[in-house]
């Protein structure tokens, strides 16, 4: 256990950069609306790579499996709850009007007291990635000590994939050492 990694970031955009216009068709770049994101830095949740056949043209068949343990979606619906908390407390309380929710009626604004449900219905409608996959090739699995994929000569990795697990950060400075 260390307990002293981060397990969520948020993040306040001043500006909707998630907000699809079908989604929310109110929403504007107009300086009146802004965005906070949370993100789960350290997921449990553990997705697969798998060939789709013998043939290396065909893509492989990947399937991410986000947020699919209890303690992920706590995590991530925890996130939501103190970025809520956050735009309900001053000084941004007398500055925000509140959350501008889907245009789809089955998603109410969320609040501080929101349910658990509400969260984690929105979660599973419009959670996306920021796309920083890791794991496939991790190291002591796939690779040895040195980098090298075992059982191929003269091929390494050094991205991304050779993380056995999440390190809790945005990736690019660890990448960058690693590629070193």
């Amino acid at each position: 256990l260390r307990p002293h990694r981060s397990h969520y970031l948020s993040v306040a955009f001043y500006y909707p950069p998630l907000a699809h216009p079908t989604v929310f068709p109110t929403v504007q770049e107009d300086g009146a609306h802004i965005s906070l994101s949370a993100f789960h830095m350290l997921p449990l949740s553990r997705g697969t790579v798998t060939l789709q056949s013998a043939d290396p043209r065909d893509n492989p068949v990947c399937n991410p499996r986000y947020l699919s343990t209890k303690t992920d979606r706590f995590i991530l619906r925890r996130a939501i709850r103190e970025n809520l908390r956050l735009v309900e407390t001053e000084p941004l309380a007398s500055e925000i009007e509140g959350e501008v929710p889907p245009a789809d009626s089955r998603f109410p604004a969320l609040t501080t007291k929101s349910s658990d449900e509400e969260i984690d219905a929105r979660v599973r409608a419009f959670a996306v990635t920021i796309a920083h996959p890791m794991g496939t090739c991790a190291l002591g699995t796939v690779l040895d000590d040195e980098f090298k994929v075992k059982g191929m000569k003269g091929l390494r990795v050094c991205d991304a994939s050779v993380f056995p697990e999440p390190i809790a950060a945005m990736p690019s400075c660890t990448i960058y050492a690693l590629a070193e």
